[in-house]
């Protein structure tokens, strides 16, 4: 028989290392470049929470601020002319100018998620722009992801470095996200595309395990991972005992992952997980 789920504790094991400076371009775009049509996140399918990836927000040291994990993620938007690379499928309609609407946070509770930013080549430190307690589910604040100055025949073209994510307290995050054109070029003075749907993305402050289950074959454990790392769980009956290995040593992705831990008769098990440098 399977102890009850209160009987079980989750650790982890942080690693204080390096700010991590992620490469990855979530592009925004169009389903046409003409009047109305939706603005989209057009490698969703690469990036988005239902694909699993995650981004992560690692521990920095010495800064003066409660948000101490961090990370970076670069936005950009699809260019429509050659000068800038263009015209590449699936940008939005010339005169467009997109921004990025950071409407939703959910995880550990009390946390907070920020959005910081500098100007590009100044070379000054970025500063908090705004934070979204957990639990917000209607937040306004947003970022531009164009570079034009929403000007009738702009390129829509963006592609800015230097933006910082980042989380006051451990745990796994999941940010509501959508485009929006906040052009006046189209129809009556309005936009000339309508909103995105919203779509989701996990960030990983830090190092935890994530949800457990109890099912027939044992306990499934989630956890995010990183790319560079490799990640094994480690269980105990005591926390003044030994702990032993009870996955495999695997190598993170950036991706969440789901291990199966198979049930025993011990009344009390504690879970912790470990990261390792590859």
């Amino acid at each position: 028989m399977n102890p009850s789920p209160l009987r079980w504790s989750l650790l982890g094991l942080l690693t204080l290392i390096p700010s991590a400076s992620a490469h990855e371009h979530l592009a925004a775009g169009a389903a046409t470049p003409e009047q109305d049509a939706a603005l989209l996140f057009v490698n969703a399918g690469n990036f988005a929470a239902e694909s699993g990836y995650v981004v992560s927000l690692e521990p920095t040291i010495g800064i003066p601020s409660a948000h101490g994990f961090r990370g970076e993620l670069t936005f950009v938007c699809l260019a429509a002319t050659p000068d800038l690379g263009g015209p590449v499928p699936f940008h939005p309609a010339l005169g467009t100018r997109v921004e990025a609407v950071v409407e939703s946070a959910e995880g550990p509770a009390g946390g907070e998620f920020g959005f910081w930013e500098s100007t590009e080549g100044t070379g000054l430190t970025p500063s908090l722009t705004f934070a979204l307690p957990v639990g917000t589910t209607n937040g306004v604040n947003r970022f531009a992801v164009s570079e034009n100055d929403g000007s009738p025949g702009a390129d829509p073209y963006g592609h800015v470095h230097g933006r910082v994510f980042s989380a006051t307290l451990p745990g796994l995050y999941r940010i509501g996200l959508r485009f929006v054109d906040t052009s006046t070029n189209g129809r009556n003075g309005g936009p000339l595309h309508t909103p995105s749907p919203r779509f989701h993305l996990y960030f990983q402050a830090g190092l935890t395990l994530g949800s457990l289950t109890e099912t027939p074959e044992g306990l499934q454990l989630t956890y995010a991972t990183r790319s560079g790392f490799n990640y094994h769980v480690e269980a105990t009956t005591s926390l003044a005992g030994t702990w032993s290995a009870v996955t495999p040593v695997e190598p993170g992705n950036d991706h969440l992952k789901t291990v199966t831990i198979p049930a025993t008769s011990d009344p009390v098990r504690y879970f912790r997980l470990r990261r390792e440098s590859e």
